[in-house]
C-alpha cells in the first residue's frame, strides 16, 4: 500500500489558507470532529498483472490492528523464529568477520597491488605480441608471394638448362657409344692380326723345334687335333703334316711320332672333359640323356648332357652288358671321372663339385624301354635326387635336342 502524501499535502494547504478567513475556526471545529481518512494505494496479484485498489485509512487501520492482535496474542512461534533468525544473523556476522580476516591476511601475505601491476605489464606485452605477430604473417605472405614468384621463374629456367643438357649428354653418349664400337672393332682387328703375326712367326720359323726339346708349337698341335677330329688314322697323321709342309714349299725339321701323336689325342680327352666339367659346374639347370645300341655284337652307350642353349657328349663307351645296372653304374661313373678331372685343374674338393653338380639334375630322357625306367630308378637311389622321368622314340640326335629344349622347362619344375 502507498499514500498519496501529495493529496493529503495540498488539502493541508486549503486549510491553512481557510484559516485566515473568518468562518476558518468553524470550518476547524467541524474538520476536528470528522473522521480523518486518506486514500491508500493498495497494490493486489492478479492473475495476469497487479491490480491497484483504493482503500481509506481507517479501513487500513482496522485491517493491520486485527492482524496486529493476531500475531501478538495467537502466534506462539514468533519468538522462537526470532530467536533462530537472530542466531542465524549472527553466525553469519562471524563468517564474514572471519572472511574479512582472511582477506587481510591474503592481502597481506600477497602484494595484490604488485601483481596487479605485472598482470597489466604482461597482458600489455601480449597485446604487443600478438600485434607484432600478425605485421609478421602478413610480411610473411607478402614474402612467400614473392618467393613463390621468383622461385617459379628460376624453376621454368633450371628446367629449360636441364633441358638443354640433357639433349647435349644424349649427343654425347651417341657419340661414346660410336668411339666404344669403334674401340672393341679396332681391338678385335689388332688381336686377330697378332694372331696372324704369330701364326705366321711360327710358319716361318717352321713351327717345329729340334729332336732334342720334343716341343710342339700351336700350329702343329692344331693340325694334329684337326687331323684327329677328322677320323685320320694315328700312324698317318705324322706323313699327312709332312706332305702339306712340302706342299707349302717348306721343309719340316721334325715330324710327330705316332706316340707323341696319341698323347695329343689324349690331351684333346682331357681338354674335352675339363670343358665338359666346366659346363656341368656353372649350368643351373640339366637334362641328363643316354640312348644305347648293339653295333657288331658290342654294346655301346653315349651320354648327353644338355642345359637352355647348350649341350655336350660326356663318353661313348663299349659296355658288358645291356642291364639297368650297367647302364646306372656308366652314367655315375662319367660324371664323377668329369667332376675329378675339373676338380684336379680347378684345385677345388671334388666331392662338393660331385654334390653341387648333382643337384642341378631335373629330368632324365630316354626311350620308352622298361630298363630305361630301372636306371632312373637305380640313378635316384644313387645320386640321392628327384628326377623327372622323360620319354621319346627318336634317334639319338632328335634325343640331344629334345633333352635340350627339356632343360629350361625343368628348371621351373
Amino acid at each position: 500500500m502507498r499514500l498519496s502524501i501529495t493529496k493529503s499535502f495540498k488539502k493541508l494547504n486549503a486549510i491553512l489558507k481557510s484559516l485566515k478567513q473568518p468562518k476558518a475556526s468553524e470550518e476547524l471545529v467541524t474538520f476536528l470532529h470528522s473522521p480523518f481518512s486518506l486514500p491508500l494505494t493498495c497494490i493486489t496479484p492478479g492473475s495476469i498483472g497487479s491490480t491497484a485498489t483504493t482503500t481509506t485509512t481507517k479501513e487500513f487501520i482496522d485491517k493491520t490492528s486485527d492482524l496486529n492482535n493476531k500475531t501478538r496474542n495467537a502466534c506462539k512461534k514468533c519468538t522462537q523464529l526470532k530467536s533462530h533468525y537472530s542466531n542465524q544473523v549472527k553466525d553469519l556476522k562471524c563468517k564474514l568477520r572471519q572472511a574479512r580476516n582472511d582477506v587481510r591476511n591474503v592481502c597481506l601475505h600477497y602484494d595484490v597491488k604488485r601483481v596487479n601491476q605485472q598482470l597489466k605489464r604482461y597482458t600489455k606485452q601480449i597485446t604487443d605480441l600478438r600485434k607484432k605477430c600478425f605485421k609478421l604473417k602478413q610480411e610473411n605472405k607478402s614474402l612467400a608471394s614473392q618467393v613463390d614468384n621468383k622461385s617459379s621463374a628460376r624453376v621454368k629456367s633450371v628446367k629449360t638448362e636441364n633441358l638443354s643438357l640433357k639433349r647435349k649428354l644424349f649427343h654425347v653418349n651417341d657419340k661414346v657409344r660410336g668411339c666404344a664400337k669403334k674401340v672393341r672393332k679396332l681391338n678385335e682387328e689388332v688381336k686377330s692380326l697378332e694372331v696372324e703375326a704369330a701364326l705366321r712367326e711360327e710358319d716361318e720359323a717352321l713351327v717345329e723345334s729340334d729332336e732334342k726339346t720334343r716341343i710342339i708349337y700351336y700350329a702343329i698341335r692344331k693340325c694334329i687335333y684337326f687331323c684327329l677330329v677328322s677320323h685320320v688314322p694315328v700312324k698317318a697323321t705324322g706323313q699327312v703334316i709332312k706332305y702339306i709342309t712340302e706342299c707349302q714349299g717348306k721343309d719340316a725339321v721334325y715330324v710327330p711320332h705316332p706316340s707323341t701323336i696319341s698323347r695329343c689325342a689324349y690331351e684333346l680327352g682331357i681338354l674335352c672333359d675339363l670343358q665338359c666339367g666346366e659346363f656341368l659346374v656353372n649350368a643351373e639347370a640339366l637334362t641328363l640323356a643316354w640312348d644305347a645300341t648293339t653295333l657288331k655284337g658290342t654294346h655301346i652307350n653315349q651320354v648327353v648332357v644338355s642345359s637352355k642353349d647348350r649341350f655336350f657328349t660326356l663318353a661313348t663307351d663299349l659296355l658288358p652288358g645291356g642291364t639297368s645296372e650297367d647302364y646306372a653304374e656308366h652314367l655315375v661313373q662319367t660324371l664323377t671321372n668329369i667332376i675329378r678331372i675339373y676338380a684336379k685343374f680347378s684345385d677345388n674338393d671334388s666331392l662338393e663339385l660331385l654334390n653341387r653338380t648333382v643337384t642341378k639334375f631335373r629330368c632324365t630322357m630316354s626311350d620308352r624301354a622298361s630298363v630305361n625306367h630301372c636306371t632312373v630308378v637305380r640313378l635316384m637311389t644313387k645320386l640321392d635326387v628327384n628326377l623327372l622321368e622323360l620319354n621319346c622314340v627318336a634317334s639319338f640326335r632328335s634325343l640331344r635336342l629334345c633333352s635340350q629344349g627339356c632343360s629350361p622347362a625343368a628348371a621351373k619344375v
